[in-house]
C-alpha cells in the first residue's frame, strides 16, 4: 500500500471545499488533478490518432504497480472492465473445474455487494450448487468469528463448501473481515475449496498482501480507494490456475506472438485460423478488446 505526501493534497485535491469532509471514498473517491490531467490528455489524442494514442506499455505498469501494492508477481495481474465480469470470470472458470460437483455450497455473506453474489446465483443455478448466506452477526460478534464458527461447527452431513466468496470490507457496514484467519481456517476444513475476495472497499487504503494468505482469485475496481476513474476492475489469478483458466471472451490480445509489431500488418491468420497458444500468466483471462487509450493510462496514473 502506498501513501500520499500530505503537501501534495492541495495540489492533487484543489476542489475540496473548506466546509466540507468527504467520507464516502468507499463509494467513490475524488479523482486526483494528475489522474485527471492523463485523462484529458488520453482524451484528446482520439482528436488525431494518426499521432498514436499514447504509452503501448500501459498494461504493463499497470500489472507492476498493483503487484506492489497485493503483493504478488506482474504475471498474476489481469485487467477487467469491472468486478462483476471479473467475478462472472471467476464463478466460470471454478464452475468448470473438476472438483466441483452438484450439492456443494457457495458462501456469501448478508446484503454482500451485488457484483459478488449474482454471478454465483447463476453458477448454482447451472450446475445445482446452493447459495448460502451467512446473515449479519448479532451484538459483538465479528463477521470474522461469525465465518470461523460457521466453517468450523458446519456439520459433516451438511454439503462441502466448494466456495466462499467475501469482501474484505463489508460495502454495506464497513465491518472488516480478516480474511487471512477465515483463509487458514476454510483451506484446513475443506482443502478443494476456492477462497475469492473481493477488495474493492479496501485494497489502496488497508494493507493487503495475497501472499499471506491462501486466496484464489481476488478483484478490485478501480474507481474508490486505487483513485482511478470508472471502468475498470483489477484481478490477481493464482498461479496453480495459470495454466487452465480461461476469460470470458476469446481474442487475440493474450495468444503468443500479438506483441509483434507485425501481427496486424502482416496477419498471423493461417490455413487453421489464428494462433491459440496464450501469453505465460494472469493476462490469458485479460478481458478483449484493444486496451481503452483513455481509462487504462488514468488506471496506471491512479
Amino acid at each position: 500500500m502506498t501513501s500520499l505526501d500530505p503537501s501534495l493534497l492541495d495540489q492533487e485535491f484543489p476542489g475540496a471545499e473548506e466546509d466540507v469532509l468527504y467520507f464516502n471514498t468507499a463509494g467513490r473517491s475524488i479523482l486526483p488533478q494528475s489522474v485527471l490531467a492523463v485523462g484529458d490528455e488520453s482524451l484528446r489524442r482520439k482528436c488525431t490518432p494518426w499521432k498514436g494514442m499514447g504509452p503501448v506499455d500501459v498494461l504493463a505498469s499497470i500489472r507492476r504497480r498493483y503487484a506492489t501494492i497485493i503483493g504478488c508477481d506482474e504475471a498474476d495481474v489481469a485487467v477487467a472492465p469491472s468486478t462483476a465480469y471479473a467475478m462472472s470470470l471467476a464463478a466460470k472458470n471454478i464452475g468448470n473445474a473438476p472438483n466441483v460437483s452438484r450439492g456443494q455450497s457457495i458462501v456469501v455473506l448478508e446484503n454482500q455487494m451485488a457484483s459478488n453474489v449474482i454471478p454465483w446465483q447463476h453458477l448454482c443455478q447451472d450446475r445445482g450448487l446452493v447459495l448460502q448466506v451467512l446473515s449479519e452477526p448479532k451484538g459483538d460478534v465479528t463477521w470474522t468469528e461469525h465465518i470461523i464458527t460457521f466453517l468450523l461447527t458446519r456439520a459433516p452431513e451438511n454439503p462441502d463448501v466448494a466456495v466462499m466468496t467475501l469482501p474484505v470490507v463489508h460495502w454495506g457496514t464497513g465491518r472488516s473481515i480478516a480474511v487471512a484467519r477465515v483463509s487458514a481456517v476454510l483451506k484446513q476444513r475443506y482443502p478443494q475449496s476456492y477462497f475469492v475476495i473481493d477488495g474493492t472497499q479496501s485494497i489502496g487504503v488497508l494493507p493487503f498482501d495475497v501472499r499471506a494468505l491462501d486466496v484464489d482469485f481476488v478483484a478490485c475496481s478501480v474507481h474508490k480507494w486505487l483513485l482511478g476513474p470508472y471502468g475498470a476492475s483489477l484481478m490477481y489469478l493464482a498461479k496453480q490456475h495459470h495454466s487452465q483458466w480461461l476469460g470470458l471472451d476469446h481474442h487475440d490480445r493474450n495468444r503468443v506472438g500479438s506483441t509483434n509489431p507485425q501481427w496486424d500488418t502482416v496477419g498471423a491468420m493461417g490455413p487453421d485460423g489464428f494462433p491459440l497458444e496464450f501469453m505465460a500468466g494472469a493476462c490469458r483471462i485479460d478481458a478483449g478488446g484493444h486496451p481503452n487509450p483513455i481509462i487504462l493510462p488514468m488506471v496506471a496514473a491512479g
